[in-house]
């Protein structure tokens, strides 16, 4: 059976280049569409509509928004409002967020508070009226339930990158990201370990979850261009990660992370300024540890070792611009390859 295919765009470009890419991502024969949320970008929720809109087959949602911007009761009345918008191909992304320091929000421990936002989703998704008291939520009142709730159970998707979230999601996900974006057995391993501990405390087959690896992907006839366009990512998660099975000497670490604290502006952003030390820096090893890049036979080789040896049913796969003149033109560049790559895993 063909795995899963999730595409992950980042809402770095203009609106109707975002709607290009969406329409783009489903002739390919992308399964399921996410749009990043991400502070001071374009709004995932809109993009998400407007992505329901111009496309037909897809399933569409957040990778991730989080309950600590969006308040539950919200993100339910968005996905019942997608839901209705796309006829039935909402679901709901969630997980722990990112950035979000920026506002001054004061986060609550991530694990109960995902599972109390996810317990009052599924309630007012349900139509049910929802009296809570928690921790990090209340709601209260005759009238706290959605006007008009979906016709179907909309699926839950939790992104971990943490212990905690990954037994979280093992009990309550209908699918799990894992996030960490670092492709290592020991991780791997884990992570799917800690799914399973979750699945097993709420007594839920394991295999009825779906999980899948996020990978940043970049991928072009021009492989070498590829490798070369995710150096930069590459180097961000190094320095944030700074996993201990990554073989490097301390020296060149120290010299890639003294560079990545002179990057202006966000990694995936077209306007990011970058010391371009880091392309000297950062060599295929570590390349292959942060990201899927190359041609398409190079990058569906290693998909399909990642998805053959830990059995997985699906892929999360977030866009990487081919360096371009103009990134609209490297984002279609890596989804016109993953068709390539779909249809390649399809022939296994």
């Amino acid at each position: 059976m063909s795995p899963i295919i999730e595409a992950e765009i980042t809402p770095v470009l203009k609106i109707s280049d975002m709607l290009k890419l969406a329409q783009l991502a489903e002739q390919v024969g992308v399964d399921r569409l996410g749009i990043s949320d991400v502070i001071f970008y374009p709004d995932t929720y809109e993009l998400q509509a407007l992505c329901a809109f111009v496309t037909k087959r897809m399933s569409i949602g957040s990778l991730v928004t989080n309950p600590y911007t969006r308040h539950p009761a919200v993100i339910a009345a968005a996905a019942s409002t997608l839901d209705e918008i796309s006829q039935g191909r909402a679901f709901i992304g969630i997980g722990a967020g990112a950035g979000i320091g920026k506002l001054g929000v004061i986060r609550s421990p991530p694990a109960p508070t995902i599972r109390e936002a996810v317990r009052i989703i599924r309630e007012l998704l349900a139509g049910r009226v929802v009296n809570y008291q928690g921790k990090a939520f209340q709601l209260s009142g005759k009238d706290s339930r959605l006007e008009f709730p979906p016709q179907r159970a909309v699926p839950i998707l939790i992104g971990t990158r943490s212990p905690r979230i990954a037994k979280l999601a093992g009990e309550l996900a209908d699918i799990i990201v894992i996030g960490a974006r670092y492709i290592s057995d020991q991780q791997l391993t884990n992570y799917l370990r800690w799914i399973s501990e979750g699945a097993s405390h709420a007594r839920r087959d394991i295999d009825s979850i779906e999980v899948a690896p996020r990978l940043t992907i970049c991928a072009s006839n021009d492989g070498q261009l590829a490798r070369q366009s995710v150096k930069l990512y590459a180097a961000h998660y190094l320095a944030l990660l700074r996993p201990p099975d990554v073989l490097i000497e301390d020296s060149k670490l120290q010299k890639i992370t003294k560079a990545v604290s002179r990057v202006k502006g966000w990694y995936f952003s077209p306007n990011v300024q970058y010391p371009k030390e880091i392309d000297n820096l950062v060599d295929q090893e570590i390349i292959d540890k942060f990201a899927v890049a190359g041609t398409p036979d190079e990058c569906i080789e290693k998909i399909r070792d990642i998805i053959t040896r830990y059995g997985f049913r699906s892929v999360s796969l977030n866009v990487a611009a081919v360096r371009r003149e103009k990134i609209f033109d490297g984002m279609a560049e890596t989804i016109k390859s993953i068709g390539d790559i779909i249809q390649g895993l399809k022939r296994a």
